[in-house]
């Protein structure tokens, strides 16, 4: 399932939000499945008191509702990376006897102080 969700090409990112989802995908059926076991009237088990049953209904909507949430979040990574655009790196290399910008303008004033021919 790991390998299903998060694909051929995923970031580190993609990878953390793949492990919460499969981690949060294992919670909810645990739960779903002791869930089924205390409500199904045709097995003869011990039954949980109601309060009880309220606290596992509690953690089985948390569960459900960040097993969702890290599922929108993994979408919205993929959708954000897919319209990101790559990464650019401009370098400007100066060749030549002439310096450039401010500094390179006061200290070639000064040579020409110090030595007129130039």
């Amino acid at each position: 399932m790991r390998f299903e969700i998060a694909g051929s090409a995923h970031t580190p990112l993609e990878t953390l939000l793949t492990e919460r989802i499969v981690s949060l995908w294992l919670l909810v059926e645990t739960l779903d499945a002791l869930m089924n076991v205390q409500l199904c009237t045709d097995l003869d088990v011990p039954r949980a008191t109601p309060s009880y049953l309220r606290h596992i209904f509690k953690w089985q909507e948390s569960a459900n509702h960040r097993y969702l949430a890290s599922i929108r979040e993994l979408a919205r990574v993929r959708k954000l990376e897919g319209n990101t655009p790559g990464i650019q790196m401009n370098t400007q290399i100066n060749i030549g006897s002439s310096p450039q910008g401010v500094e390179g303008e006061e200290s070639h004033r000064r040579l020409e102080e110090l030595d007129p021919t130039s």
